[in-house]
This record gives C-alpha cells, structure tokens and sequence, in this order.
C-alpha cells in the first residue's frame, strides 16, 4: 500500500474512495474504479452461493479480522456493515484517539483481499494446482506467526495424511494441549472472510457438487469429487477436507462423515 495521504486530503476521501486510490498507486497492472467497488460490493458476501446469498455490502464487519479495538471502534460509530465501513470518511476512523496507524492499516488489507479475492491485488494468488498447494497458499499470508502457520499446514494435511495433536506436540515439545489451543487460534485466523474469499474458486466447485446432489454428501466421495473438477491428480485427505469445509459459513457437516448446505445467510 501507498503511503497515507496528508490530513488535508482525507478530509472528504471515503474508505472505499482510499482503496481505490492506494490500489492504482501501488503499481497494479490492472486499474481500479469506484464502479468496480460498487459492483463488487453489490456482489454475493460468499461467492460458491451466487444470487442466494446476501450482498457483500450487508456483510456484517465482525467478519473482517480487524484488531479488537477496531472492531469495537467501529460499533461505537455506530458502523455494523461493510457497505457502511467502507462509506465513512477516513479522517472519521482516524480521529479516534485509539484507532492506531497500525489497526487502520491492517483494516485496509482485510478489505483489498475481500472486496476484490480474485484480482488478489496483494499479490498472494492462489495456486490450484493441487490440494496441499492451495492450502500453503491460503495459510501463510493468513497467519503471521510461523509455528502457528506450521501447525495448521500439518493438520489440514498440505503434506499427505494430517498429523495428530500428539505428533506435532513432539515435535514442538509442547502438550497436545497446547497444539490444540494454537490450533484453535490458526483456525479462527482463517475464517476471517477476506481469507475465505481469496478461496473462490474452490468454493464454486465444493458447491456445485453438493448443490447437485440435495442431500448429505460423504466427505469421502466429495473428496474425489472435488479432486476430478480441480484437476488435482490427488484427493485431499477426507479428515483435512472436513476441517476446511468448516471454514464456509453456510456448509455444515453432521460429525458422520457427511456435508450439506444451509440456506444462505442462515447464520
């Protein structure tokens, strides 16, 4: 991202308007417009479910993995949705005494990656070449802290079958507790919604298949599924898919080894 304007240019710049900006300064080869913000944000908020789900612009802005602090910000001002985020005047969200250059731009990236997934204008494209590619992919520029990354690379099987709590506590001499718990803590990392989005294509064809279907799907056979209409040579580990389905906030799994699909905006 560019540097931050001076003060007296973001007396009447928008978010949105900042994006935009900052977008075509950073040296894109693509060209952003405020119209392909709004047609963006008129889009679906999960892109697998098309017309059926809510616009992005509804989205709620506890979806973003905004620190704390921002996010209790932005309730104070009254701010609940990304549409709303993204029409306040930034000198607004930086007037407030604790709103720090810091979080501010840490918000901005949240929503690059999740207004616009697919141009990926960050620069971490998703590589679908096969299922632990597009893991690695997806992982590292979501969690910063490199063991934690690790950990969850391990359990989502980006290197063949997914390891045990009790492996990888050895292998960090830790509990399997605590693996657990960093687990826990990687997990919530990637369900933050710029992260999920970044994952279009793969969710379109998840969807398509279960949508197909109308019923519960096996994991197992979804697996293979996926695989054939990814092109991977390779299906992902049935326990290691389940995990990262759970990722979607509209696909629920019944703990039986099978998949279905919630009415979209039912969460």
């Amino acid at each position: 991202m560019s540097p931050r304007p001076k003060k007296s240019a973001l007396a009447e710049m928008t978010l949105a308007q900042k994006i935009v900006q900052d977008l075509n300064r950073s040296g894109q080869s693509q060209r952003y417009t405020a119209e392909d913000l709004d047609v963006a944000l008129q889009g679906p908020a999960y892109p697998s479910m098309g017309a059926g789900s809510p616009q992005l612009s509804e989205m709620d802005v506890k979806q973003i993995a905004a620190p704390r602090r921002a996010q209790r910000i932005m309730y104070d001002m009254g701010i609940t949705t990304i549409g709303q985020l993204l029409a306040t005047p930034v000198h607004e969200l930086m007037s407030q005494w604790s709103f720090a250059e810091q979080s501010f731009s840490r918000l901005q990236k949240q929503l690059v990656q999740l207004v616009f997934p697919q141009a990926d204008p960050l620069g971490h494209a998703v590589n679908y070449s096969s299922y632990p590619a597009m893991v690695a992919s997806v992982v590292k520029p979501a969690i910063p802290n490199r063991r934690t990354a690790q950990i969850i690379l391990a359990r989502l099987g980006s290197e063949g079958k997914p390891q045990t709590l009790a492996a990888l506590g050895e292998t960090y001499s830790i509990t399997r507790e605590r693996v657990r718990q960093i687990e826990q803590v990687g997990m919530e990392q990637l369900k933050a919604a710029a992260t999920r989005r970044r994952m279009v294509r793969f969710w379109k064809e998840v969807w398509a298949i279960l949508e197909s279907w109308k019923r519960p799907y096996p994991v197992s056979r979804l697996a293979k599924s996926v695989a054939l209409r990814m092109g991977w040579s390779e299906p992902p580990p049935v326990r290691s898919l389940q995990r990262l389905l759970e990722l979607h906030a509209n696909l629920e799994h019944d703990g039986a080894g099978n998949v279905w699909t919630k009415t979209p905006g039912s969460e």
